[in-house]
Order: C-alpha cells, then structure tokens, then sequence
C-alpha cells in the first residue's frame, strides 16, 4: 500500500507539472506576441526645462509643471507629488492688480495676486509653507486671504524729490521654500508707483514696453515720452532672476520680441550698388523714442545718411552705394536704428535682411553660396536641394533655372524640373538631377570621386549659360544610394516609423497617405538612420495595412504594414520552454530522490535463500 500510494502522488506530481509547465508556455507565447506586435512609444526629444510656465510646459505631451519647484520636468523623471500638473487646463491661473493711494508723505502700493483653478490644493501648499511676498528694490510686506496673496510696499515722497523722478518701478515677486511663483506674463512682475495720484488710461497713452525672457533673466525695457503726465520723460531697463537687479540701461538689442518695440516694415529691401537708395522705415513708438534723443540708422553694417521723419512711425533715409571692392560680395543684413540718451543706448533691429542689388550686370560676378554647403540627393534624382547665399534673383539667376551636377568625365546631369522662381535673393529650391550610370558615373565609387561640383543653368539675357556654383570654399554635390523604403509600422505615440536600406541620409521632405486617404498630408521628419526613418504626421492617424509615401518632389513608394517578428517569437518560445522544461526536471528528479529514501526504508530486505529456492522449483 505505501508503495502503491507513493506512486499515484508521484505521478499526480508530474502530471500537475506538466500542467502548470504547458499553461507557463502558453501565457507566455501569449505575453511575447502581444509585447512584438504592440506599438511601442518612441521616446522624442523634448526639452522641458527652457519652459519657465505652466501652460507653456503642459502643451508638451512629455513634461509636466512640478507646482512645489516651479519647473517643467520630464513625465519619465517623475516622482510620485499631489503638485503635478500634466494638462494645461489644470494650470494655476493668476490675476494680477495694483490699488495705488497716497498721503503727504508717502505713496503707497497694494499688489495684489489671485491664484484661480487651484485643481490640485497649491493655496493649502503655501499656507502651511513659509512664503513671503518679495523685492530685490524695496521692503514688502506680505499677507494672504482666502485666495490672495497681498503684497503692500511704500515710497516716501521724499524720494521722488531727491532722484527727480514721477514714478518708481519694482520688480515682485512671491517666494516659498526658496522657490519663485512664475507668473504666466512677465510684466505682471514689475509695478509702478507714482509720486501722485496719476490717471491709468494717460499713464500708458505716450508709453512703449517690452519684456521678454532670456539666459534665466526676465528683461523690462519702458520708454515713456516728456508728454506723459504721470511719468514725464523716463527710460527705464530692468533685468532680474529673483537675487539681482541692473538699473543701468546701458545697450539693449530688441529684435522682434515685442509688439510695442518692433520694426514692422523696410521699404526697399535691395539697393543699387551704384547709385543712392532711398529707405522708409516703419518702427512702432518711434515718436516715443526719438523725442530728447539722438539717433541713427545702419543699413547691412552701413551708416544711412540724411535721416528724417516722414511720420509719427516712419523714417526715413539715404543709402549710398557699398565700396567697390565688396562688389563681388555686395553686403547684406537687418537694419538697426538706434536711439541714444545719457542714460544708455536701445537698438531696434528688424528680422527683414536688406541686400545690395547687382543691378543689371551679371556676367561677374555669378551665383555663389555665402557658406560650404555638402548638398546631397539620391542617385534617382527627383527631391529637393536648398540652397542658401545670394544673387538668386534675376537678371543673374532668371527664371527659369535647372540644377546640374558635374560628373568625373565632364558630362553634366541635369535636373528634369526647374527650380522654383526665387522669392529671396538669399534662398532657392531647385531638383536634384538624375545621376545616369551610362555616362561612367559609379555610386559605389570611393567617397573622394563622389564629391562632384555643380552649378545652375540660367537664362542670361538673351541666351542659356550653364553657371557653376562657387563659394569661399569649395562647395560639393554628393550622391547616395537611392532609397529603399519595404516596410512600416505605426507606432503608439502616432508616429510612422518606415523600414528599408540606405536611409541614413533620408530628405526631410516627406508626405504620407493612409489607404482611405484622399490626399497626402505633411509628416514631420524625427529620426534617420541606415535601416530606418520616423516621422510624425501632423493630423491623428488611424491603423493602416497600406501607406503611400512621397520623398521630396516626385519619389512615390508603397508600403505594406511590417508583420510581426516571428522569429524572434519562436526563438522566445524556445528559450522560456527549455528554462522551463529544466527547472521541471530538476524539481522531479528531487521528488524521485525522495521516494527512493522512502521506499528503502519502509520496504524488508529481500531474503537471497528464498529467491535461490523459488528459482529452483521454477526450474523444475
């Protein structure tokens, strides 16, 4: 019977681990294939910390607002805090206001900031934290109610009289735990107080601002005219990090950085390079600026000559002719107008780039590139080729033009489409040229003989003239294998990731069509390399088995959805079973051990005579 009963528990053993064995296979052959056919999130690139808001940094899908540090973070940095905030519309709010009254010997300041959409309890994080209304210029005092937080200040008249000034500036702040409550606009931060009552709307009447963020800083520049009745004639430049603070104005360079401060327009924007050019300037708040200043204009590095106001936000100027010997490479840059007082200078610089003309005369000298630029297409031809310097324009480069490439045996390649007619004398799209092997050209020749010149062919007057591309160093045509896009995958973040051959150097032009699409749509270049290419399409997508992408102007392909990896799966399968199988094994072979002992000692030992005696009496 112990024999007998050792034996059935032995097998139910096996049995039952043969079971669990086979149901550990399966849920993993289960687990693995939905883990190779998910679609994974890529991990993209995005920089969290140069976001210094909470709505700025929660438009990201990747950061979120750490409340308790006023910092934009990485959601994968993440540690477990009640004063996260991941969607924009959980942010903190903050309504900001100055109550202003006065006596006969001070002027007096409530600031006042009202935090609203408190989703995540951050008014009860600051009560039961030490938090202090601040200023790096004046004493604060700092109270808080319900939702409030109050900060009052006080200027004695004294100093107004003294320092012969209508108005006082501080910059406030509230502090907690060491740490800055960011408003979500940086003039919020800095109030003004005034020697007297002063009505609102004529404070700001003959005023510009600008403030902007920069290295960590928030920058204040405020220009009021000698015709505001609250503050006179004042200009004031702040810089603060919530330690230090720079009253001197000094020199400020304000480039298209704000509305009030800001060259909206620059009539011509090309000059004759032999004759004066007459330039009109638009400057916002001129009127503002050049009363009880000096100022001037520079036109590409050039001192404009003959200033005059043609307008309240006009001015206007005489260009004269760049030096001779610049005439192979006639300047260009923004034009600069400067105002300059005893307490610093302020230059307002357009994003508009002036360029002297050619003129009429473009034998010499030709098309050049401003920089080396390696420019690069596939040996198919047909996507599209940037180039940036200047003279792009007619009459040196009319339209229409063709791109060329030159190859080793002189023969020229040259594009099946124009380039588009430029726009900009600085900028031209063109196409690349069809590298045709029957002409001797090997693109697997070594890397020194693929670098090849290339030029334009132009329109010159009355006749086509092939012009080679020349620059301050040599500038080169590369050609690359052409691609092989096989096979894609849709990823989980809603990116397409394409597979194939020779995709290093893929063109970031790229336009995609799902199968019930209508029309190709924009996909937003990530990633390169030899064996694949991601991009991003600009509209949500939905799963697909067939794609149609467009690379550059004309290569078209067709893609089928990348099956999973089934050999991986097997190999998975393999792995895991004999794991398992070994383990089983080694569990059984103990049991057996076990049972061996067992029976060895509940068992007698065999009697030799009586086995001798029935062999006989067999035998017989």
């Amino acid at each position: 019977m112990p024999n007998r009963k050792l034996s059935k528990n032995k097998n139910f053993l096996i049995h039952k681990s043969m079971n669990g064995l086979l149901l550990l296979i399966y849920s993993m052959i289960l687990l693995f294939a939905s883990f190779s056919c998910a679609q994974i999130a890529e991990s993209i690139s995005t920089s969290c910390e140069n976001e210094l808001t909470c709505t700025k940094c929660t438009i990201k899908a990747q950061c979120v607002w750490s409340l308790d540090q006023q910092a934009c973070v990485s959601n994968t940095s993440l540690k477990n805090s009640s004063l996260i905030v991941h969607s924009e519309e959980k942010c903190p709010r903050f309504l900001v206001s100055s109550k202003r009254e006065y006596n006969n010997e001070f002027s007096f300041l409530k600031y006042t900031v009202k935090i609203l959409n408190d989703s995540v309890g951050f008014i009860d994080f600051l009560n039961k934290n030490n938090f202090t209304c601040n200023s790096s210029s004046i004493d604060v005092h700092t109270e808080i109610n319900n939702n409030e937080i109050v900060c009052s200040t006080q200027v004695k008249k004294s100093y107004f009289t003294d320092n012969k000034k209508k108005s006082f500036t501080a910059f406030i702040y509230v502090k907690f735990n060491g740490v800055i409550l960011w408003l979500d606009n940086i003039s919020d931060h800095y109030a003004t107080i005034y020697e007297r009552p002063c009505v609102e709307n004529v404070k700001d009447a003959d005023c510009a601002t600008c403030t902007w963020n920069d290295d960590g800083f928030s920058h204040y520049v405020r220009l009021c005219s000698a015709e505001n009745t609250c503050e006179g004639h004042n200009e004031l430049y702040m810089m603060h990090n919530g330690i230090g603070q720079f009253w001197n104005f000094s020199s400020q360079k304000v480039k298209d950085r704000c509305a009030e401060i800001n060259v909206t327009s620059v009539v011509p924007l090309s000059g004759s390079l032999t004759a004066d050019t007459e330039i009109k300037i638009t400057l916002k708040n001129h009127y503002i600026f050049s009363k009880n200043q000096h100022s001037n204009v520079t036109v590409a590095g050039k001192v404009c000559k003959q200033i005059w106001w043609t307008g309240t936000d006009t001015i206007t100027c005489i260009m004269s002719p760049p030096p001779d010997d610049t005439y192979d490479e006639p300047p260009s840059g923004p034009v600069s107008v400067m105002y300059k007082s005893d307490k610093g200078e302020l230059n307002v610089e357009s994003s508009q780039t002036f360029q002297f003309d050619v003129g009429t005369m473009c034998g010499k000298p030709r098309p050049v590139l401003s920089l080396r630029q390696e420019l690069y297409g596939v040996e198919q031809g047909g996507t599209t080729v940037k180039l940036n310097g200047f003279r792009f324009i007619k009459p040196c480069i009319a339209s229409p033009a063709r791109m060329f490439v030159k190859l080793p045996n002189g023969t020229m390649q040259f594009a099946s489409k124009n380039c588009d007619t430029p726009t900009d004398d600085n900028y031209m799209v063109c196409r690349a040229p069809e590298m045709n092997r029957t002409n001797g050209w090997d693109v697997n020749a070594p890397n020194f003989t693929r670098a090849l010149n290339f030029g334009l062919e132009v329109m010159n007057f009355v006749t086509n003239e092939s012009l080679l591309v020349n620059g301050p160093l040599i500038s080169y045509y590369h050609v690359l294998e052409d691609y092989q896009p096989e096979e894609f995958e849709i990823k989980s973040d809603g990116s397409v990731a394409v597979y194939g051959n020779h995709l290093r150097h893929m063109h970031p032009d790229v336009f995609i069509k799902f199968k019930d699409s209508t029309m190709y749509e924009k996909c937003n270049f990530t990633l390169a390399e030899e064996h694949s290419f991601v991009c991003k399409p600009i509209t949500p997508i939905v799963d697909s088995a067939v794609i149609n992408i467009t690379i550059g102007d004309f290569l078209t392909y067709k893609l089928k959805k990348r099956p999973c990896d089934f050999i991986k799966l097997i190999w998975f399968f393999i792995v895991i079973s004999l794991t398992v199988i070994l383990s089983v094994s080694a569990y059984c072979y103990r049991i057996r051990n076990r049972h061996d002992v067992h029976k060895t000692i509940h068992d007698p030992p065999v009697n030799l005579t009586d086995i001798n005696t029935r062999t006989a009496l067999l035998q017989c």
